[in-house]
């Protein structure tokens, strides 16, 4: 029985990553990880099988990247036999040192982009941990992982067929329908207008404290934000008060943070905007968020509530303009008479409302487990999960910051946001 290869160009959004890492050389920042656990009577052999029909499932999981030709493309394998698994030894006590080692090991996406284990520090606790790239994942990807692999390991466990619908859509099939379609002009003249009168003074970053090494990938640290009780309370007694979104307000904290920094009176704050919503691509495991820049103006004594105005405005224009190809936004950010691009998105706010869910399993429970993988995708990047409580993260670039700066960062943002709750008229910079 003979076997097919398929070979695809990549997606714009892949492409624009895997030449980003190509350039970059070193350590990727492009490193991701899912890992759940699985506590109580859980079956090793339902993991298994249930994480198998995962890769059969999705291309992306069964795709090596690689230069054919002059081109990038993306090759798929077919699904044959299981998905090798490791399973490293580890203890409760050396757990948590193991799974960082795993998600930060380097990868080659020639032969691959995910590496899957099993960790089992005690008898009734499994981790499913994947290393996964960011060629072949986004936020919304890897909860749409986390959907299934629960639904997959029920029905495995109970002896029935899983409630899964088909994949509608591929991301070679999709990186064809792109190239394909003509170039979107109103998103074109939107970003040309919006970067190309930037001044030199605009604020990217929170200056940094360590020296930068601009040549390599910024291998990253990360400061978590203290448990705070009542936190998801506040934030969305805010959130009413200034008839906002948690994006919103938290993205406006951190451009207020960014402003009283630096003084500057323009500033660009990078957002990720989902280029899903057709429903075929919906189930799609494939990077599909598209880093934008919020070009954002502060003036002298301006109320919270107006950045926040302000930065609901841009997010809605940067999502009705996100048929930009990376490239051209990347042409449309350099700066006359300076090599390169400016690097816009130096400051990432991330901001997910579905996370910190408890799944019931036959048997089990499921949760999934944040590990840091010792890279950042920008110089700063604030994480917020909202449930019941806020959770939050910022993972800084350690080329740039140092463990007391990361943490200085973090109180700093717990105050202002803390004094904006108290008065959302309170000026973002006071005169």
């Amino acid at each position: 029985m003979s076997v097919t290869v398929r070979t695809y160009p990549m997606t714009y959004e892949q492409e624009a990553i895997w030449l980003d890492e190509m350039v970059r050389g070193g350590a990727s920042p492009y490193l991701e990880s899912w890992v759940l656990e699985l506590r109580g009577d859980v079956d090793r052999d339902a993991v298994r099988r249930a994480f198998a029909t995962l890769v059969a499932r999705h291309d992306a999981l069964r795709s090596r990247f690689v230069l054919a030709g002059e081109e990038p493309a993306q090759i798929v394998e077919p699904a044959a036999g299981d998905p090798e698994i490791s399973s490293p030894a580890c203890s409760p006590g050396t757990v948590d040192r193991a799974l960082r080692d795993f998600v930060s090991r380097p990868m080659d996406l020639s032969a691959g982009a995910w590496r899957a284990a099993l960790f089992e520090p005690e008898a009734e606790t499994v981790l499913l941990a994947v290393q996964v790239h960011h060629v072949v994942v986004d936020d919304w990807a890897l909860h749409t992982l986390e959907r299934e692999f629960v639904e997959l390991y029920g029905a495995a466990v109970e002896g029935r067929r899983p409630d899964l619908g088909p994949v509608l859509l591929q991301p070679g099939p999709f990186a064809r329908q792109q190239r394909a379609a003509a170039r979107d002009d109103a998103a074109w003249a939107y970003w040309q207008q919006a970067l190309g009168s930037l001044p030199d003074t605009v604020a990217t970053a929170v200056p940094g404290d360590a020296a930068s090494d601009a040549g390599r990938a910024p291998l990253g640290r990360r400061v978590a934000f203290p448990e705070e009780p009542g936190s998801g309370r506040r934030l969305r007694a805010l959130c009413r008060t200034l008839r906002a979104t948690p994006f919103a307000v938290l993205t406006a904290a951190a451009a207020a943070q960014l402003h009283r920094a630096t003084g500057a009176p323009e500033l660009v704050v990078g957002v990720p905007v989902s280029g899903r919503g057709d429903g075929a691509s919906d189930g799609m495991v494939a990077p599909l968020l598209k880093v934008l820049p919020l070009r954002l103006r502060v003036d002298a004594g301006q109320p919270f509530a107006a950045l926040v105005r302000q930065v609901r405005t841009r997010t809605l224009e940067a999502v009705r303009h996100r048929a930009i190809v990376p490239a051209d936004l990347a042409r449309l950010s350099r700066r006359r008479g300076t090599p390169g691009s400016l690097r816009l998105a130096r400051t990432l706010v991330v901001v997910d409302e579905a996370t910190d869910q408890r799944h019931a399993l036959p048997g089990a429970t499921a949760r999934r487990r944040y590990v840091e993988s010792g890279t950042s995708k920008a110089d700063l990047c604030y994480t917020f999960l909202i449930g019941d409580e806020v959770r939050g993260m910022l993972d800084c670039a350690a080329g740039r910051y140092s463990g007391a700066a990361g943490r200085d960062l973090v109180d700093s943002f717990r105050e202002l946001l803390a004094s904006f709750a108290e008065d959302g008229q309170r000026p973002v910079s006071p005169r």
